[in-house]
């Protein structure tokens, strides 16, 4: 086993490194093995002394003339004077110079011919494995060339033979071995500075506050965003950075929330959007096949193919950044579609809409939304030309406010005029006090007069008030109609008039979440009042649904109905029936007055933002450091529900939505049915359909035998599955048995269904606890193991695994041929390919393709649905 597998998974010695027991607290002290200098967790020996190998419970020796070998007791270096040769060794003769074990400089009259010797026919002086070179001693090129250095003398990079007391061994020319604590680069031994161990060379384990970088050949200082180190070495970074290929956090690229490397975003900041594997920062939601925006977020508009950012305060626009369709709060909406700041209208009390002021202060009147200015000494009015209240130092004639030092004759005053006149003065009927004459010519001129100017004012005055009366009117029945004659229309609640004696939507199947949906309701004013009405939502619903209406509000006078369009959205999967208010503000007393409206309805089943309230759990099925899975019930249908834990901040919660967004967007026959997900006060949950049958690893165990025909049907609906995961550029992650649900139809036949794909959480935890016992090492990519770059391929060698458990109806372990999960890895990282078994050349030759170590070489699931035959 590697190196690093030990680092990874087992004890490289006893308890100092151990990272996974079988007995309590520590590793087993085994130290009855001869021979072994390192064990295994299972008590088997890893590693043996120079002149040994392993073999599982024993050491034994190598081969005759074996310095050191490997697996099997196959030869990795010689003794003196011995090269390798097919795995083991033979005598090097007419060898001059022997380098790790091989063949490099020849004696004269023989030439170098695949690390033998073998005779020339003209003398050489140097000879290198092309074979012969003749060169001059000056010459200043020595590579491809092996110089025979005198004993106990090293050849150096400066292409001279010297003596170095740093070696503690030195081997045909080259230094061998080292002091403890420091390592070799073949001509000199030097210590890997703030290295506290070594093992094979390399730094096994940094000072405190270091680690280990550069595939353990250098330490360096902690980074403050390294936020998780295994075995030495960082591998994990805070928000917004990756590890890199140095074992490094180095930051995502602009606009990155997470990433994957410095070429590849996983998700993106708000305001940017993905596009491929980038970040790019636009207002758009969504492009067409050339890259051109078709349509934008909420607060942009679409001009020429860009998104461009709508003005400040305004919430959505359409043609231009200054025409609005909806404020922000704090804003409302003019005529010419502008939003201004509320807290701007002159004269209003307080009470705001979306259109603008609802009222108004003392010495204002609404017009249109806004406050305007009565005329002078008047508290209230309907318009600058008709008061109907003055204030202290003026009295009301005919809408118009009088000073009351104006009032000669008058002894006693009021709001409303003269209430008693002095003597010598007569009181009018305007408020007015008259001075008397007592002459008869006088009264008779005075009493025409009188009834001239009387008749005049009061038919000015009728004039004036039909016309005030018109414009009152005109203002208040904005949006507002005559109450029908049709008494049976109404249903009477309280103090109003409805045309419904309830908001619900029994004509629609489910409302769909996310989406509006509207309703139309009549509200009529039977009473002789004045309101002005609106509709209020209870706080405790914002958290289900949204609602409005449009108008916002209205004045509604005695008599008249306003017709209200309701406008509901679902934010998650629930059922609703509860109350709406309906606010009414008198003109007179302007104190509300609340009348309950009920309203009822339910969404939709399926939905990307359930209701936890609807989700019932009745077992738990396995528990996770990182998530639960629970079996329960939804609306009556039987389902999986996987609780996340650990899930705080914004971004992750983020990412965990679009995740969930995008497996409800998914259809297909070959993957898992989701309904939904659940993303509210902090619970964050997957709900998906459950299957009877179980999954693959259950049915295996279940079912000796299986035809040969359902083998071949899951193995083709899983590699459909990957296929259509690929092709919308998702990355499953954890495919293994457990992942893989089996459904039986009609005819007998088992088909597969693939669940839990598309989780960086899930990924993230296997990266994190690869030596944990729930996760099926046997299942992942080489470079997940050895935390490398992964990508679309890493789910193609996982696929193989899978093909391969189902065709051959047998899980890899345990089987005959291994017992653990590490005798798998250990195999295939030297084999490159599980035994054959039962499965036809043409289909294990197309396995053998897809566990390539190269990542990049493995064949795409578009071009397996050509090879395999299924």
């Amino acid at each position: 086993m590697s190196l690093l597998m030990i680092l990874l998974f087992g004890c490289a010695y006893a308890d100092e490194y151990c990272v996974r027991t079988t007995t309590a607290e520590i590793c087993p002290n085994t130290t009855n093995i001869a021979n072994c200098i390192s064990y295994l967790s299972t008590g088997d020996c890893n590693i043996c002394s120079v002149g040994y190998f392993a073999s599982y419970d024993a050491c034994e020796l190598c081969p005759d003339d074996c310095s050191a070998c490997g697996f099997n007791g196959t030869c990795t270096s010689c003794k003196q004077d011995f090269v390798l040769q097919d795995g083991g060794c033979v005598y090097a003769e007419n060898c001059e110079l022997i380098v790790d074990s091989k063949c490099v400089l020849c004696s004269n009259n023989t030439i170098l011919n695949d690390s033998q010797c073998i005779a020339s026919a003209s003398e050489c002086v140097l000879s290198s494995p092309k074979g012969c070179d003749v060169l001059p001693l000056d010459t200043s090129s020595y590579e491809n060339v092996n110089v025979n250095c005198p004993a106990n003398e090293l050849f150096l990079e400066n292409q001279r033979c010297e003596a170095t007391p740093t070696c503690s061994l030195i081997s045909n020319n080259y230094c061998d071995t080292c002091p403890i604590n420091s390592t070799s680069n073949k001509y000199a031994c030097f210590s890997i500075p703030h290295c506290s161990q070594y093992s094979q060379g390399r730094c096994v384990l940094c000072d405190d506050g270091y680690v280990t970088t550069d595939q353990n050949t250098n330490c360096e200082i902690r980074q403050e965003e390294c936020i998780k180190v295994q075995h030495g070495s960082c591998v994990l970074c805070s928000e917004k950075y990756f590890v890199n290929e140095r074992s490094l956090c180095s930051q995502c690229p602009v606009g990155c929330s997470t990433c994957l490397s410095a070429e590849s975003c996983g998700s993106c900041e708000e305001t940017y959007t993905k596009m491929g594997e980038n970040c790019v920062k636009t207002g758009c939601l969504m492009y067409d096949s050339n890259n051109i925006c078709v349509d934008c977020r909420r607060g942009y508009f679409l001009k020429n193919g860009d998104c461009e950012e709508c003005s400040y305060g305004c919430k959505s626009c359409e043609t231009n950044s200054t025409f609005c369709d909806e404020c922000k709060t704090g804003y409302y909406l003019t005529q010419q579609k502008e939003c201004v700041l509320s807290n701007t209208i002159t004269g209003c009390a307080g009470n705001y809409s979306m259109s603008g002021c609802l009222v108004c202060a003392t010495g204002y009147y609404l017009d249109n939304w806004l406050c305007s200015k009565c005329s002078i000494n008047c508290d209230s009015c309907y318009n600058t030309t008709y008061c109907t209240q003055c204030d202290a130092t003026s009295y009301l004639v005919n809408g118009t406010c009088v000073l009351s030092k104006a009032m000669t004759g008058c002894m006693t005053k009021s709001g409303l005029g003269c209430q008693k006149c002095f003597t010598g003065y007569k009181l009018s009927s305007n408020g007015t006090c008259k001075r008397v004459v007592n002459t008869s010519l006088m009264i008779a001129i005075s009493l025409v007069v009188f009834v001239v100017v009387i008749g005049v004012v009061l038919l000015e005055a009728v004039k004036c008030r039909n016309v005030i009366n018109t414009s009152k009117n005109k203002i208040l029945d904005i949006n507002t109609s005559p109450m029908s004659s049709n008494s049976e229309k109404y249903t009477k609640i309280e103090e109003l008039l409805f045309d419904h004696n309830k908001i619900d939507f029994d004509d629609i199947k489910g409302l769909p979440v996310k989406w509006e949906t509207t309703r139309l309701i009549t509200v009529a004013n039977p009473t002789k009042q004045i309101f002005v009405l609106y509709f209020l939502q209870h706080e405790d619903s914002k958290k289900n649904f949204m609602f409005r209406t449009e108008p916002e509000s209205t004045f509604l006078r005695p008599n008249r109905e306003c017709e209200f369009k309701i406008f509901i959205q679902p934010l998650c999967t629930c059922k609703v029936n509860e109350t709406i208010d309906v606010v009414l503000v008198p003109q007179t007393t302007k104190s509300p007055h609340i009348v309950k409206l009920p309203i009822e309805f339910s969404t939709q089943f399926f939905a990307d933002n359930l209701d936890s309230n609807e989700i019932e759990t009745t077992e738990t099925v396995i528990d996770h450091e990182y998530a639960t899975t629970y079996k329960g019930v939804y609306r009556g249908v039987n389902v999986v529900i996987k609780k996340f834990k650990n899930i705080s901040g914004y971004e992750s919660a983020k990412q965990f939505r679009c995740e969930a967004t995008t497996a409800c967007w998914f259809t297909s026959q070959y993957l898992v049915n989701c309904i939904g997900a659940v993303t509210s006060n902090q619970v964050f949950e997957t709900v998906n359909q459950y299957y009877t049958n179980g999954n693959l690893k259950q049915f295996i165990t279940s079912k000796a035998e299986m035809s040969d025909t359902s083998r071949r049907s899951v193995s083709k609906c899983c590699l459909e599955g990957i296929l259509y995961l690929h092709k919308n550029k998702v990355f499953h992650g954890n495919l293994k048995p457990e992942n893989v649900l089996i459904e039986i139809d009609d005819d007998g036949l088992a088909n597969a269904r693939l669940c839990d794909y598309n989780s960086k959480m899930t990924t993230e935890y296997i990266l994190s606890h690869l030596d944990d016992k729930n996760v099926e090492l046997i299942y992942l990519a080489p470079e997940l193991l050895h935390h490398e770059k992964y990508d679309l391929p890493s789910d193609i060698y996982s696929l193989a695994m899978i093909i391969y458990t189902s065709l051959n109806w047998a899980l890899i372990v345990p089987s005959k041929n291994f017992n653990t999960n590490w005798e798998v890895v250990e195999f295939m990282e030297q084999n490159h390919k599980l035994p054959q078994e039962k499965i036809p050349d043409e289909n294990f030759n197309v396995l053998v393709e897809m566990w390539n170590g190269v990542p990049k070489e493995r064949p795409s699931a578009e071009r397996l649905q050509n090879k395999f035959s299924f």
